[in-house]
């Protein structure tokens, strides 16, 4: 192997450690939020008010100060076993859950307190409400006649977010000459893009920055910033691609798995180049 081919892995561990995520290749996170029976929905233009999720905003008439409370800390199981009870409460006690869909408003801002605010709607009636910082309007996730078991369930709620949040958290670092030796001295980065760190324009450009004063001079690149449906197909395809290179004989192979994955980085919401003259 050629120096280059060694700094590239070491680049990922870098990124990975600085940033603190999983770097292990064996973890895909594609396939996190549908793993815990989760889709994902994002606002985009020309969506049916039902997919946004908009039917559960509500009247913000109701947001009267006299009838609003913040979201207070507190402290939560700390064992596996108390954290897969309270999440398990969490989904059977919080409506929001019941459709298996959320919102990425919700996926990413919930994992602070401060967005949450409870309500009362009526004598001994209260509602959950959640600030959407991205399209605006505050969502009901819930109501009950337990003012003190809504606090409990942001808290419970804000750091499940929080721990899916990192989850979904990874880098791949994949060399095109390890197929093809005409395409020496180029990386193709490959990162997610739907976590709250990762959907800020100015963080994706810290990470540009921080990638390249990592990444030796000689090597060149670009980095692209993928939705959760085109990181499960890169996924699956990186993984087949990665066992084929143990096997020569399956060059062939290899050869045409690169060019699905071109295909799919083709579809990156964002690219980046790795050139310090960006």
């Amino acid at each position: 192997m050629s120096e280059g081919e060694h700094n590239a892995p070491i680049a990922k561990e870098w990124f990975c450690r600085l940033l603190g995520i999983n770097g292990n290749e064996e973890h895909t996170v594609g396939n996190v939020l549908p793993g815990h029976n989760l889709q994902l929905i994002e606002k985009k233009p020309g969506r049916p008010l039902a997919d946004r999720l908009d039917a559960l905003l509500i009247d913000e008439r109701i947001l009267e100060p006299e009838n609003v409370t913040t979201v207070t800390y507190e402290q939560l199981a700390t064992d596996e076993e108390g954290k897969h009870k309270e999440y398990s409460q969490l989904r059977a006690e919080l409506p929001i859950f019941n459709r298996n869909r959320i919102s990425g408003d919700l996926f990413r801002h919930g994992i602070s307190l401060g967005n949450y605010r409870i309500v009362e709607a009526k004598k001994d009636e209260y509602l959950l409400v959640f600030h959407n910082k991205e399209k605006g309007g505050w969502t009901n996730l819930g109501r009950t006649d337990d003012k003190k078991r809504l606090n409990t369930l942001a808290n419970i709620l804000r750091r499940y977010l929080l721990e899916l949040n990192r989850e979904c958290e990874t880098v791949y670092v994949l060399e095109p000459v390890l197929v093809r030796k005409t395409e020496p001295f180029r990386l193709l980065i490959v990162l997610p893009m739907w976590t709250l760190r990762f959907h800020s324009p100015r963080f994706r450009e810290m990470c540009r920055e921080l990638l390249r004063s990592i990444i030796p001079a000689h090597l060149a690149g670009r980095i692209y910033w993928m939705d959760e449906i085109s990181m499960q197909g890169f996924e699956h395809c990186y993984k087949l691609l990665m066992r084929a290179l143990t096997n020569s004989d399956l060059a062939d192979y290899s050869a045409q798995l690169l060019e699905v994955i071109y295909e799919l980085l083709g579809k990156a919401v964002e690219i980046q180049t790795l050139d310090d003259t960006n």
